[in-house]
């Protein structure tokens, strides 16, 4: 079964990103910020059979669903299926960058990682806990990552003013404007599938950490979701 759910929120941006069809309902609450999307889909589990606007407040809930404003249809989803037996697996991973701006391949960490997990259907997530740091897939080859680190020194001048780097405007003592603004324009995380026991990775495919304001020690969270 599917959902048409009000077009507010990180919610409604996820449904439409895997193929739900949005539209506004008659209801014109906002989410409430405690409800996730796996709190939906755990609580749409114990009956995937719903009928026409069934109120996710009378599903088997672990939290109040009653004032978020979705209203469920029916309509077919191929290929769908439920996590019934939905397992967490967290490992916190500690980098070590030897430059001002370093990239450093985890693949064969995340994959050591990975081969003590018992999930078979899923994803691996990778988020970075700092702010001037990035993770992205790539390939891994010495050309290439030359030129990924001279396209990101290009991106932004180290030579222009920044707000960030001046002492009175503000509390930075790194004057590493530069480095947050390389950050923006790249990913803090991704996602890998799993599929029958395998991370799903391409034949060129490596998992990149970029340290854009080294030397440093760094701490990112990998967790696999699955079943």
């Amino acid at each position: 079964r599917g959902m048409y759910v009000q077009p507010y929120g990180t919610i409604a941006n996820m449904l439409l990103s895997i193929g739900f069809p949005i539209s506004p309902g008659p209801e014109e609450q906002l989410f409430e910020p405690q409800v996730t999307w796996a709190s939906i889909l755990l609580s749409c589990a114990p009956k995937p059979c719903l009928r026409e606007n069934t109120s996710l407040g009378n599903l088997l809930s672990p939290i109040p669903l009653t004032t978020i404003g979705v209203t469920l249809v029916s309509f077919p989803v191929m290929s769908a299926g439920w996590f019934l037996n939905l397992m967490v697996e967290s490992q916190k991973f500690e980098i070590e960058s030897h430059e001002r701006l370093d990239l450093v391949d985890l693949t064969q960490r995340v994959r050591e990682f990975f081969e003590g997990s018992t999930v078979k259907q899923g994803m691996l997530y990778l988020h970075s806990l700092h702010t001037t740091t990035a993770i992205m897939i790539n390939e891994w080859q010495d050309a290439l990552v030359d030129d990924l680190k001279s396209f990101l020194r290009d991106i932004v001048d180290d030579k222009d003013h920044f707000w960030h780097n001046d002492p009175d405007h503000s509390d930075c003592v790194r004057s590493n404007a530069t480095s947050h603004l390389r950050s923006a324009v790249l990913s803090h995380n991704v996602m890998v599938p799993i599929s029958d026991g395998k991370l799903v990775l391409g034949q060129w495919q490596s998992i990149i950490f970029a340290d854009l304001d080294g030397p440093q020690k760094r701490s990112i969270v990998a967790q696999i979701i699955g079943e």
